[in-house]
């Protein structure tokens, strides 16, 4: 590679970094046209984040052969990162738009011969018997995380192109699409010296690990505090809600904790008032973040109450294998021939199935909308998490999340997240169901994969509706 092309990765590689979207894909597609041998490919995709693979590959690339360059840019072209090749040619930067929107056009005129009259909608739910029958599937979480994207065509893409502030669906189209904050919080050793009995959340660490992965490919920049007092959590979001939103399309946050009936627990047993997190992000106290949606995921217990599930109305009568002959309703007796449970502030005994609870805290709505909470369980419920796999909950949201983000709307995939913790037992028969509460104004998409600046949206949308 000359001097001229390595000062231009050397003067741009922050931009280069930050406009890559798919690093797996660019460098899989680097060794195959032979510019990095299967050796770097191996030192790249062993870096632990997606920015430190980026950083590696633009470390290799400059010692690479004379045609490496160009050929980078090629494959950054071919691989729909066209932001990325304008850096490194922005005198081609015409020609590559123009040339996409030929193909565009032509993709979009075939659709249109090809289309039956009648056509199933791509958000029709047609793929419930897709869902495993129960849950927690072991053999389904496997730790990978892989979202599946949205076509650059059809009517995806279309609804994609043609979102404003003004339409009937979020604008979700900015790069980053916003700033996400994962509070998890693990250790409760704290909590236990002030005299509060709660137990460390072994298993998190695999929900911080999914929730990460999944809003990474989701397009966000994801920043993680562990470990947070109640202060702490409460300083966190004062913080994140002040900062400067105007660039992203929307915000997201996940806490993973133990809980109560509105609040959620710091690691020192303090507790933090639901209500309060959700307010800091408000039209009054983020501005920045008027009109666009938010959405709060609270992982812990609502209470202390088991839910024992109830037989369906028209399914045969359950016979219950227990001989002791007490009432599934009787919460003493029901904690008691628990196997393999552990009870916020309860009981310490050590778990045979590697499910334990979640003390978590209840549903509070801010005022103002564009707000959507999701929470693990309903109002004075536990919610259970396997200590090996992570929460049913978080697990069914990451699940669902990657299998269906591409073609459903939030409320969409919350409700078959719904239905898939609610297929969860533990070895006693307890259940869980967990809840979402929605002041969406419009349709709400995550539209993974799909990137585009402001000015290619507005000619490919011109070039859609002249070409419809």
């Amino acid at each position: 590679m000359d001097n001229q092309h390595k000062e231009i990765l050397r003067r741009n590689r922050s931009a280069i970094i930050r406009e890559i979207h798919d690093i797996k894909t660019i460098v899989y597609a680097l060794e195959e046209n032979g510019v990095i041998t299967g050796n770097m490919l191996e030192d790249i995709m062993a870096e632990s984040t997606p920015t430190d693979k980026k950083r590696e590959m633009l470390n290799i690339l400059p010692r690479r052969g004379t045609e490496a360059f160009d050929q980078f840019y090629e494959i950054l072209v071919n691989n729909k990162e066209g932001s990325a090749a304008d850096i490194l040619k922005p005198e081609l930067s015409k020609q590559r738009r123009a040339e996409e929107k030929r193909k565009l056009a032509a993709v979009r005129r075939t659709e249109a011969y090809n289309t039956p009259s009648v056509v199933t909608s791509p958000t029709d739910d047609d793929d419930d018997d897709d869902l495993p029958e129960t849950w927690p599937d072991m053999n389904l979480l496997s730790g990978i995380v892989t979202v599946k994207v949205c076509e650059k065509s059809g009517q995806m893409y279309e609804r994609f192109l043609s979102c404003n502030d003004s339409g009937k669906v979020y604008k979700h189209q900015s790069k980053p699409r916003g700033l996400a904050l994962v509070i998890n919080n693990e250790k409760f050793e704290l909590a236990r010296k002030n005299g509060c009995n709660l137990e460390d959340r072994h298993g998190t660490n695999i929900d911080q690990f999914t929730v990460d992965r999944l809003l990474e490919q989701l397009g966000y920049i994801v920043r993680i505090h562990e470990d947070s007092t109640a202060e702490k959590i409460q300083n966190t979001v004062n913080q994140f809600s002040q900062m400067d939103h105007t660039s992203y399309d929307s915000f997201v946050l996940f806490v993973l904790s133990h809980g109560e009936s509105q609040s959620i627990y710091g690691v020192d047993g303090e507790l933090v008032q639901k209500d309060k997190i959700t307010g800091a992000f408000n039209g009054n106290n983020c501005q920045t973040l008027s009109g666009k949606p938010k959405l709060f995921f609270f992982q812990a217990c609502q209470g202390q109450n088991v839910d024992p599930g109830a037989p369906i109305a028209s399914a045969e009568p359950v016979i219950s294998s227990s001989s002791s002959g007490s009432e599934p309703d009787n919460m003493e007796l029901s904690l008691k021939k628990m196997k393999g449970l552990k009870l916020n502030k309860t009981t310490v005994d050590e778990s045979r199935d590697d499910t334990v609870a979640d003390v978590k805290t209840e549903t509070s709505v801010p005022a103002g909308g564009d707000v959507f909470i999701a929470s693990a369980t309903i109002p004075d419920y536990l919610s259970w998490r396997n200590t090996m796999k992570g929460t049913w909950f978080i697990q069914a949201v990451g699940y669902i999340f990657q299998k269906f983000a591409h073609k459903d709307d939030i409320n969409k995939l919350m409700t078959k997240v719904n239905r898939l913790v609610g297929r969860g037992r533990t070895d006693s028969g307890s259940m869980q169901v967990s809840t979402y509460e929605s002041r969406l104004l419009k349709a709400f998409y995550f539209f993974p994969g799909l990137w585009l600046s402001s000015s290619e949206t507005s000619a490919a949308l011109s070039n859609i509706q002249s070409t419809s």
